[in-house]
């Protein structure tokens, strides 16, 4: 068990390494999406996405808050597994579909609300 959620956690790493710069341009232009991207076996959310996420599901795992060197502001993220996923993808159709990504169609952002739950979550209040 712990070797797979090592195994996890690299490939996590690798994305975030390797995507970070694409996952936030999504990020920055989204009004009602939600961008996941399959790392083991769950679904990982950034930014809005993760806001939304975390709206349509209460399957989500509790949001994380990291810093990268060079960024100037965090990054949250959250996840959902693979099961999960499966039982929300009917009340949000999806537009985009790969082995390793899902765009899901949602309700439009409310952008006082999202940047509530953001700042709470910087802060550590969530």
């Amino acid at each position: 068990m712990q070797s797979h959620a090592f195994e996890t956690l690299k490939q996590l790493d690798h994305l975030i390494l390797t995507d970070i710069n694409d996952i936030l341009q999504r990020e920055a232009c989204n009004e009602c999406n939600i961008h996941l991207y399959h790392v083991g076996n769950s679904w990982f959310a950034f930014e809005k996405s993760a806001y939304l996420l975390q709206l349509l599901s209460d399957q989500v795992d509790a949001p994380i808050c990291i810093e990268i060197s060079g960024r100037p502001y965090p990054i949250i993220f959250n996840s959902i597994s693979a099961s999960h996923l499966k039982s929300i993808k009917s009340t949000a159709p999806s537009q985009d579909s790969s082995a390793k990504y899902l765009k899901l169609l949602t309700e439009p952002l409310s952008h006082p609300l999202f940047n509530t739950w953001y700042s709470l979550i910087i802060n550590g209040e969530i």
